[in-house]
């Protein structure tokens, strides 16, 4: 039986270049390896998430601080005028037991002639 030419040993070529061991740094595992390129992807999604939720803590906790601010189209920021918002929240009140009232039905006097 015949070994490829792959598998054949050089007794005479360049002894330095057979004694070599392949070393395959990260870099050139990339692309290459399936298993490098998952580790790679679920290191970075790991990185990702908590980087988005560390921001989102932080927005909380900005806003449960009571410091948000609207920002105006000039830049500026602007406190939020709370007499103006329970107003609004007012009228979205009254909508509402109006909603409900409308819902229940008719609540007038009765026909007469049934």
């Amino acid at each position: 039986m015949k070994l490829p030419n792959i598998l054949k040993s050089k007794k005479n070529g360049n002894q330095a270049s057979a004694n070599q061991t392949a070393v395959r740094t990260l870099v050139h595992r990339v692309a290459r390896d399936p298993y490098v390129d998952w580790v790679i992807i679920f290191a970075s999604s790991i990185v990702i998430a908590v980087a988005l939720v560390i921001l989102s803590i932080c927005a909380y906790l900005n806003m449960d601080s009571n410091s948000a601010s609207a920002i105006t189209q000039n830049g500026s920021t602007a406190t939020i005028d709370t007499k103006a918002l329970m107003k609004v929240l007012g009228k979205f009140d009254d909508r509402a037991t109006e909603r409900a009232a409308l819902l229940r039905g008719y609540n007038g006097p009765s026909d007469p002639s049934m």
